[in-house]
């Protein structure tokens, strides 16, 4: 399941490994829910836990910025048994019901990512059946301020001593998930800015459509990069003043001179955009 090349931000990082686990994979219950492995799960963290981007910590820097990822609303942290941290959209799709079904399960308007997903061996399952696994613990501000002491960091801030696997989970599972987004006063940063940017394929077109799919998440279309606006559920994307969404991945794009598009006007601006010998999108911002 884990591909270390295949990490959002990277070259090939519109194919996410927790998007994927076995490519090529074609489900063969898309005509029918209830056939498929995907009605009996009981959490459905795939629906409800969108995967932005993965990073390691290196330095005390890498670990101000997780802290105030977790200070955006919405957003949680996993760490993976391989040492990266996963951000985390935390909010249900728009498309799951409240009985856990979804509302275009085996239809056209299903995004490839989920029909080509393997439900047979979901990463999923064995990483989400409790708060803390044996492949992810899941982290939000009181956890990760648990776990701060733990770390231990040279004279110049780089990072140095992690404690054992299992120690990280029994002190994780000290402290109970909240649903704040964070435990630092103020009301915390109006949104997110996130990878991937401008697609090379038309294909990555998909990915953009999966996320547009949560409620909250727009692209933002700049002279130059592209990237994916993460709010508050419910804020409109004109609320923001512009300028002040947190970047720490580095997308560059400046909201004051972007195009916003949301799930429903993603066709129509697709439609717009072609793909040239370089593989670059153009035009870069389709009128």
């Amino acid at each position: 399941m884990i591909l270390p090349d295949c990490i959002p931000g990277s070259e090939s990082g519109w194919m996410c490994p927790v998007y994927w686990n076995n490519r090529g994979y074609k489900n063969p219950a898309l005509s029918g829910w209830d056939d498929s492995p995907c009605f009996s799960c009981p959490d459905t963290p795939c629906c409800r836990y969108l995967p932005l981007h993965s990073f390691f910590i290196r330095c005390r820097e890498d670990w101000r910025t997780a802290e105030n990822l977790l200070a955006v609303p919405g957003i949680r942290l996993g760490l993976k048994d391989n040492g990266s941290f996963l951000v985390y959209l935390h909010r249900s799709c728009r498309f799951l019901a409240k009985d856990r079904r979804c509302r275009i399960h085996g239809t056209p308007e299903q995004s490839y990512i989920c029909r080509d997903y393997n439900p047979r061996t979901c990463w999923y399952k064995r990483a989400f059946p409790g708060t803390a696994t044996d492949l992810l613990i899941l982290l939000d501000a009181p956890r990760l301020a648990r776990l701060g002491p733990l770390i231990g960091w040279t004279g110049d801030g780089m990072l140095d001593r992690v404690p054992d696997w299992r120690i990280l989970k029994r002190e994780a599972l000290q402290v109970p998930l909240t649903d704040g987004p964070s435990l630092f006063p103020g009301e915390g940063p109006p949104g997110l800015l996130v990878p991937p940017g401008k697609p090379s394929k038309p294909e990555h077109f998909d990915l953009i459509r999966f996320r547009l799919g949560f409620p909250g998440v727009f692209l933002v279309v700049g002279e130059q990069n592209w990237a994916s606006l993460i709010l508050p559920e419910g804020q409109s994307p004109e609320g923001p003043a512009a300028g002040n969404i947190p970047d720490p991945f580095g997308t560059d794009v400046r909201m004051e001179r972007s195009l916003l598009i949301g799930l429903e006007s993603l066709t129509a601006f697709q439609d717009a955009c072609s793909f040239g010998e370089t593989g670059l999108v153009s035009p870069h911002r389709p009128e």
